[in-house]
């Protein structure tokens, strides 16, 4: 289906049961789910709302990986760079910011589309909103082995495109807090190079490591969280994408059938409603 036509579709199925529909994007750090978020909310008409717990924080783009501004390709990004850097932002508070952003978007005829991997966020806002809304997860997951080796070239990417010069920065104004974006990593593991206390080589190495059991942790946890949905989730299988990293095999694997999910979603829902 085009673009033009998955817009057409959701806009009818809205109109036509009056429904709130929120889609979740989840996945573990480094799947593809940010890309996947923005390319469903060009088809569906849709925006995004950031449910990572530290990119809420200002700062630090780098090392917590924000979409740029040409990455985004025109899509808004809600509750994305919002949070003063030391200061702690609660499950709660995601849902007492979040609620409102898609009750908007609802009214103005979007699709809301959450997306990120900090699962406390979303079983928060599941909790609170799932009487008024309509969920349905899709999960993009990659094999870890798979995996692994793409988060350590991440980390070098970052480091080649600024990260120490963007943590030292940090560290030359806050010291050693711990809180808000302090917890990212990065910060404490290059802390310990600022103190010459490990080489660069080390940090990035313990940035790795700790980057690698995040995803771990992750994982375990979104798989917990599908269950909460009430199967109203699906996991779509990116490790041939993360293994080509081709255009196409993004296009098959992951792109095609995460629209047919969003699509069949909404088919199935309306053949359940009232006659």
């Amino acid at each position: 289906m085009s673009s033009l036509g998955s817009i057409k579709s959701f806009h009818a199925l809205q109109q036509q049961w009056k429904r709130k529909v929120v889609v979740v994007v989840m996945g573990a750090t480094g799947t593809g789910k940010s890309k996947l978020a923005i390319e469903l909310a060009q088809r569906f008409d849709g925006e995004v709302i950031n449910c990572d717990k530290i990119q809420v924080h200002k700062g630090m783009d780098i090392v917590t990986n924000k979409v740029s501004e040409d990455e985004s390709m025109g899509i808004p990004h809600h509750l994305l760079s919002f949070v003063d850097p030391l200061r702690d932002f609660p499950p709660q508070d995601f849902v007492m910011h979040g609620t409102p952003i898609i009750h908007r978007l609802i009214t103005n005829g979007k699709l809301p589309i959450v997306a990120g991997g900090s699962t406390s966020f979303i079983q928060a806002l599941l909790k609170e909103s799932k009487a008024n809304y309509e969920f349905y997860g899709i999960w993009i997951d990659v094999s870890l082995p798979v995996l692994y080796p793409i988060l350590s070239a991440r980390v070098d990417e970052m480091v080649s495109r600024g990260a120490v010069e963007e943590v030292r920065e940090f560290y030359d104004t806050y010291g050693d807090a711990t809180s808000g974006v302090a917890q990212a990593i990065g910060v404490p593991e290059l802390r310990k190079y600022f103190k010459s206390e490990a080489t660069l080589r080390e940090c990035m190495d313990e940035m790795k490591i700790n980057t690698w059991m995040l995803s771990g942790r992750q994982r375990q946890k979104i798989t917990a969280l599908s269950e909460d949905l009430g199967g109203l989730t699906e996991r779509v299988d990116a490790t041939r994408f993360a293994t080509e990293r081709s255009p196409n095999a993004w296009k098959v694997s992951v792109l095609d059938p995460s629209i047919e999910i969003v699509n069949k979603f909404l088919m199935n829902e309306v053949r359940q409603g009232p006659a």
